[in-house]
């Protein structure tokens, strides 16, 4: 999957490896305001459902999130640009929790809207390292009260976090994993970048085999609402702009976060 590259760095897809580049000060050249209060944004996406004593906390590899999952599960890191999860029993089966996807050198072409990246690109991006992701076809669109979290309601409402034009969708589509039929909620959000080209802001979701995707879907939205941003990264991942740092007791602290994310 074409995750945001850090050089000479390698992580793995949801079916493979990939190179990314992170959001590492050294590494940015330009983060704007807006666009940290995006990453903010994902970073508060937590909202756990489900009941979490049948859960078991994980980490991902690079230590950047953490996720409550059931037994069995594989979860891999993409440091600032999130994580995936699936499902070692059931490789078609799992959940995708990544931001700024094609940023930089496969930056995609202009006009790219969520349904075009769902049924144009994805299948390319999530082919990555082995498996075949065929036959991506939308089905129709989400409503935003299926996910069971505001913080998706507030990303679907279309209210812009930046001055580039932006377009979230919530989408319920179809596709297969190595000849499995495959059915997927999504959640994308595309950013125009004034006619250069197109990054996706959120690439967020849960699949699963068509046949088992409604009896899993409140297992794998539990799941999904349990990713949190681990809090000895928020000054990484949510570099400090104008004199003020994001926690998350404090939206504009004057100076770094505390190993467990809050100001005071």
């Amino acid at each position: 999957m074409s995750v945001l590259r850090i050089p000479e760095t390698e992580s793995r897809s949801i079916f493979g490896p990939i190179r990314f580049r992170g959001c590492l000060p050294k590494n940015c050249v330009f983060i704007s305001i807006k666009a940290i209060i995006f990453l903010a944004f994902l970073a508060n996406i937590c909202l756990g459902q489900g009941d979490p004593g049948s859960f078991r906390s994980y980490s991902s590899p690079d230590g950047y999130y953490m996720v409550s999952l059931q037994e069995n599960w594989k979860v891999e890191g993409f440091k600032c640009a999130g994580i995936t999860a699936k499902d070692n029993s059931n490789p078609a089966m799992g959940i995708v929790y990544l931001s700024r996807l094609h940023e930089g050198f496969d930056i995609l072409p202009s006009g790219v809207t969520p349904e075009s990246y769902l049924e144009d690109y994805s299948a390319e991006d999530f082919s990555v390292g082995g498996s075949s992701v065929q036959d991506v076809q939308i089905k129709g669109y989400e409503d935003a009260s299926f996910y069971q979290n505001q913080d998706i309601v507030y990303i679907l409402s279309g209210l812009p976090l930046t001055s580039a034009p932006t377009s979230a969708k919530a989408l319920r589509c179809s596709f297969t994993i190595d000849g499995i039929p495959v059915e997927g909620s999504f959640i994308i959000k595309t950013r125009e970048l004034f006619g250069y080209g197109t990054i996706i802001d959120y690439f967020l979701g849960i699949y699963a085999p068509a046949d088992q995707f409604d009896q899993e879907a409140p297992s794998l939205l539990a799941y999904f609402n349990s990713v949190q941003l681990n809090p000895q990264y928020r000054n990484i991942c949510i570099p400090r702009s104008g004199g003020c740092t994001k926690c998350l007791d404090n939206d504009c602290c004057s100076h770094e976060c505390d190993l467990q994310g809050n100001c005071d």
